[in-house]
This record gives structure tokens, C-alpha cells and sequence, in this order.
């Protein structure tokens, strides 16, 4: 991990710094969750798997769950492997991450419905398993927008809700749960368009069960030129060293979000076309978003606001 830091050799990343005063603006950052491992283990002198294993699994009952790098041949064998964009299995079935923390945590959603359900309990003095309930209502307390300490909070009253997406190369997964009730789901998969199978499954979810949120939006279609597509061809900043590309395909918009530079399994990840609600307004039919161009006083587009769910990702143009 130290090499990680550092982006040391043989570390396939830049080393870790500050590039923003903290608590100014919220990006994720798996680099964050690296140092505050390596804290971990500075100040308990143990490794991260054996901490995690004796503060959080073994107490959660999460007993198909390990930050063992690489697996051990037992649970290797019942793994499932990650598939690639285009439906191949990764070579190796997977690939095997330092860095534990952010990205380290092999489990079930089984087990992770236990940790769902442990910090609802908590949250309503009914646990503590892991944390207090003044500490777990600290890390459900949203600090910038509806970014939490390691959580995203949504919805007030019944649509109280916390949540958190997974994503390794090879495999997406969604867990989601209510505040105030015992509702909540957890759905994994192991593909690298899996993505927008959670959202098909929650929405199924919430629609057998009555849930108030996440059912389907109508959208209606605008018929507008196919010539304007060309002012918004290009690419977008949405953080450091993460880009939103908008190309155009004959009479059809696409984007594709990639990170810079591009590792090689993803170089092939799939185009979503982009449809037009008005001549500034397009959304998407594999993700809950939204991309609104903005233009300055010439008529150049500048920016595009991208809305996902409750948050809002302004990327700059830059190219």
C-alpha cells in the first residue's frame, strides 16, 4: 500500500495527495480510503484483512465475506469471475487489487444485506454491534450535498434512504436501504454493463413491494435538427483524470465516461445514445441521467450538467 501512496513502482497510478482543501467539494476518491487503511494498521499494528475481519465481519456474521488478496484456493473456486463489455470472461477470471480498502472486499449480497440491516438498527438504538447509535446517525449526516461518511442519503420522512454503488473492472453492484423501515436491497453483479441490470432489478423490487421510490419516468422524445449535435461533440470534465466523450454517429448523439488514461479492459466499453428532451436537455435509456449543455453569450457550449438522481456533476468542456 505504501507503494500505492507513493505511486511507486510497481503502482499502475499516481501517488496520492491533497488536490482539494477538504470539505471544500466531494469527489470520490479510493486513494482517501487507501491512506485511512494504512492508518489502520499504523495505529493496531495488525494487517487490514485480520482488522476488518475481527471488527466488522466476524461481528456482522458475514461469514462469506474476506479483504483477503489474492483469495485463498477454497474461495477462489466458488468466486464468480468478471466479464468484460463485450461478454468474455476477464482473462484470469478477475483481477487481484491492493488497494484493500476501496476495493478489496469480496463478499455476497447476502452479507451485505446484513450490514444494511445492522446500521438500520443501529440507527434506531436497536444494535451496536459495530458503532454507536450516535455515531452511525454521524456517518448518515450528509456533509456536502447528499454525500455522507461513506454513504449517499436520499429522500426525507418514508424516503429517508442511504446507498452506495460498487464498481471493480469485471463487476457492478448496488446496495440500498431505507432509514426508517426495514426495506432495503442489495443486487450484484459480475459483468461490466451490470450497472444498468441493478437499476432494472431495484426498480422491480420497488414496484412488487410498494416502495415510494424508483419507479419508472415517462420521457417524451423532441424532434429537434440533428445539425446542432455537432456543437456538443466533444469531451467533458467531470473530475481529474475522469471524462464524459459526446460523439456523433450519423443523425444519433452518444457519450461514453471513461477514466484517463484508460485501462485496457475498458477500451471497449459500450456507447449510450443520447436522446434529445428539448435542443439543450438529452437523457439516457441505460441510467437515471440527465445531460443539459450550457452555452455562454456566443453560443459556444461550455459545459454540461449531468443529473444523476439528486446529485448534479457540472463537466467542463475541454476539448
Amino acid at each position: 500500500m505504501r507503494q500505492i501512496l507513493d505511486g511507486e513502482k510497481p503502482a499502475n497510478s499516481n501517488p496520492i495527495r491533497v488536490e482539494l482543501k477538504p470539505g471544500t467539494k466531494f469527489l470520490y476518491s479510493g486513494g482517501g480510503y487507501v491512506i485511512l487503511a494504512q492508518l489502520l494498521m499504523d495505529v493496531t499494528g495488525k494487517s487490514f484483512p485480520d482488522l476488518m475481519q475481527k471488527m466488522l465481519l466476524e461481528k456482522l456474521g458475514m461469514t462469506h465475506s474476506t479483504f483477503q488478496q489474492p483469495l485463498s484456493p477454497a474461495l477462489a473456486s466458488t468466486a464468480a469471475a468478471g466479464h468484460l463489455p463485450n461478454g468474455k470472461a476477464m482473462e484470469g477470471k478477475w483481477f487481484v487489487l491492493p488497494e484493500l480498502a476501496p476495493d478489496g472486499l469480496w463478499t455476497t449480497p447476502t452479507d451485505l444485506a446484513r450490514l444494511l440491516i445492522e446500521v438500520q438498527k443501529a440507527r434506531l438504538g436497536k444494535s451496536n454491534k459495530i458503532l454507536s447509535r450516535k455515531s452511525i446517525n454521524q456517518m448518515l449526516t450528509p456533509e456536502i450535498d447528499n454525500v455522507a461518511l461513506g454513504w449517499l442519503v436520499d429522500g426525507k420522512d418514508d424516503s429517508a434512504r442511504f446507498s452506495f454503488a460498487g464498481s471493480n473492472v469485471g463487476y457492478k453492484s448496488r446496495m440500498l436501504a431505507y432509514m426508517n423501515s426495514g426495506r432495503g436491497v442489495v443486487v450484484m453483479t459480475n459483468g461490466e454493463n451490470g450497472a444498468e441490470l441493478t437499476t432494472e432489478i431495484l426498480r422491480s423490487v420497488a414496484a412488487e413491494y410498494g416502495w415510494p421510490d424508483f419507479h419508472p419516468r415517462e420521457r417524451v422524445i423532441a424532434k429537434v435538427d440533428p445539425a446542432i449535435y455537432d456543437a456538443y461533440v466533444g469531451e467533458y470534465e467531470i473530475a481529474p483524470g475522469f471524462i464524459l466523450f459526446v460523439s456523433r454517429e450519423g443523425d444519433k448523439l452518444f457519450s461514453r465516461a471513461m477514466p484517463i488514461p484508460t485501462p485496457p479492459s475498458m477500451t471497449d466499453q459500450p456507447k449510450s445514445e443520447m436522446f434529445p428532451e428539448s435542443e439543450t436537455t438529452f437523457f439516457v435509456k441505460d441510467a437515471d441521467a440527465t445531460f443539459t449543455f450550457i452555452k455562454n453569450n456566443n453560443g459556444q457550449v461550455i459545459q454540461v450538467n449531468i443529473q444523476r438522481t439528486t446529485r448534479l456533476f457540472p463537466a467542463k468542456k475541454i476539448k
